[in-house]
């Protein structure tokens, strides 16, 4: 009777091990799926909390301007204020959208040659606003080298959001320090700080969609969505180039650099 078992005893504990085993995948898969919804709501719930912030910040300036022009006093640092909020909430609002695409494989890059230094120039002249009122200086140290293959409205958008970070997490009276290099045909650009560093367990998930960052400086507030750094990345790898942080920094022992390396194009004639 035996030798007549064994086959379907076999055949009995084989099906069993695979039961057990789908068993076991579907479980890590529900609980991964649980993971991702649990990181979606706590993104979700800082976007909201960003955006408000945001938004707060806007009407209360509207509010003073409204006071201000009534008692013909200059509004000029004011109208600052709400561009600098309405601008970082597109920024946040334009990251939200193109991450997605980006995963999705929806987004167009349109690659040509252009001169990352024009870019970061760009960059810097239409952050100056938000430096000043800030009370942060803006240094710049830029060869203009060989042209990068690159789609120019996603490095504008990279710039910005590097920008808007160094600017918001630097101590006011201190400087924000970006260089544009080119080093064996790779174009590096280069954005840093005087901010308090990044502990070492937030640096190794910085870049991760979902994650917070640090909060700003000289506030109490909650840190932000991290969507730049999250944009940046996808945004850099679509370029076939590489984003990192370095926090302190080498050469002051303080702040964060984030440095972006792009690989240079044809040179043009």
């Amino acid at each position: 009777v035996l030798p007549l078992a064994s086959p379907l005893l076999a055949g009995l504990g084989a099906t069993a091990i695979l039961e057990t085993m789908a068993w076991g995948e579907e479980r890590s898969r529900r609980t991964s799926l649980e993971v991702q919804d649990n990181a979606r709501l706590q993104f979700t719930d800082m976007l909201v909390h960003d955006l408000r912030k945001h938004l707060s910040s806007v009407f209360a300036s509207l509010s003073l301007l409204d006071k201000r022009l009534n008692r013909e006093s200059d509004p000029r640092d004011l109208i600052g204020l709400l561009r600098a909020g309405a601008d970082r909430i597109l920024l946040d609002i334009n990251n939200l959208l193109d991450i997605r695409k980006i995963e999705e494989r929806c987004l167009v890059v349109r690659m040509e040659p252009m001169l990352l230094a024009a870019a970061l120039t760009d960059a810097l002249g239409e952050h100056a606003g938000v430096a000043e009122v800030a009370n942060v200086r803006l240094v710049s140290r830029a060869d203009e080298g060989h042209p990068v293959q690159a789609d120019k409205y996603l490095v504008a958008r990279i710039l910005a959001n590097l920008l808007w970070n160094a600017i918001r997490h630097a101590p006011a009276g201190s400087t924000v320090d970006t260089t544009c290099e080119h080093n064996d045909g790779v174009a590096v650009l280069s954005v840093a700080n005087r901010g308090v560093p990044i502990p070492p367990e937030r640096r190794a998930t910085l870049f991760r969609p979902f994650q917070s960052g640090m909060p700003a400086a000289g506030t109490d507030h909650e840190a932000g969505t991290g969507l730049g750094l999250a944009f940046c990345r996808l945004a850099v790898e679509a370029h076939k180039g590489t984003i990192s942080i370095e926090s302190p920094r080498n050469d002051t022992h303080d702040g964060v650099c984030v440095t972006v390396r792009l690989p240079a194009a044809v040179p043009m004639h």
